[in-house]
């Protein structure tokens, strides 16, 4: 498997899958595949990280059958983070976007699981995603919508100093981010990525219809 990706599927690994799978089931799923010498739990997601990019590179995995078979058993859907999977999904934008109706709750639910699925299946340096959200003014678009997309995607908050959008940051003074929808995924923030992470919202006046593109950028 190439560096590149081999770093996507390791990001997904470690972003998207529960953290004790990570750290205890990960490294015995290596060994069973000749990638590691021992089964012995990492001791956090970056040693996780690092061992993976390593393992996922080596000859022992050229055969393209194998590789399929290993990312199965590392994108085990059981075993995904429940801000990745649509009952949690559906809690987080629930409670932060405060005018959805329960259609478009259960749209999103499915629409988001769907996306991690693929990301699982098909695991790319950098996926974007085009969603649109219309409504009348104060339903969220520019700050409930992507703060409950990044919750699900990334784990946490994002940064209210690396955006420029004053919804968002106003919105991130007053709601409540419930420590139980990550609890099983904890993930931080980093800042030594080749590339930038991003995402943006754009609403057009006109149509009242604001196209969210959303980057999963793994690295």
């Amino acid at each position: 498997m190439d560096a590149q990706h081999a770093q996507a599927l390791a990001t997904f690994v470690t972003q998207c899958q529960q953290t004790e799978f990570v750290l205890t089931v990960v490294p015995a799923i290596l060994k069973q595949y000749g990638l590691r010498s021992s089964d012995k739990a990492f001791s956090d997601k970056v040693e996780a990280y690092n061992d993976l990019v390593e393992a996922l590179q080596k000859k022992e995995l050229n055969d393209a059958v194998k590789q399929d078979m290993l990312r199965k058993a590392l994108t085990e859907k059981s075993y995904r983070a429940k801000r990745c999977l649509k009952r949690g999904i559906k809690t987080i934008f629930k409670a932060l976007v405060l005018r959805i109706t329960k259609d478009d709750l259960a749209r999103w639910g499915d629409l988001i699981e769907e996306w991690f699925d693929d990301l699982a299946r098909q695991f790319k340096m950098r996926t974007v995603k085009h969603l649109h959200v219309s409504g009348e003014g104060g339903v969220g678009k520019s700050s409930a919508y992507p703060l409950a997309l990044h919750m699900c995607i990334y784990g946490y908050p994002p940064d209210s100093d690396l955006h420029d959008s004053d919804n968002l940051k106003d919105l991130l003074t007053k709601v409540d981010i419930d420590p139980a929808w990550t609890d099983d995924c904890i993930n931080v923030g980093v800042d030594d990525c080749d590339q930038p992470t991003s995402s943006f919202a754009y609403v057009s006046v006109h149509s009242r219809y604001a196209a969210l593109l959303v980057s999963f950028l793994t690295c």
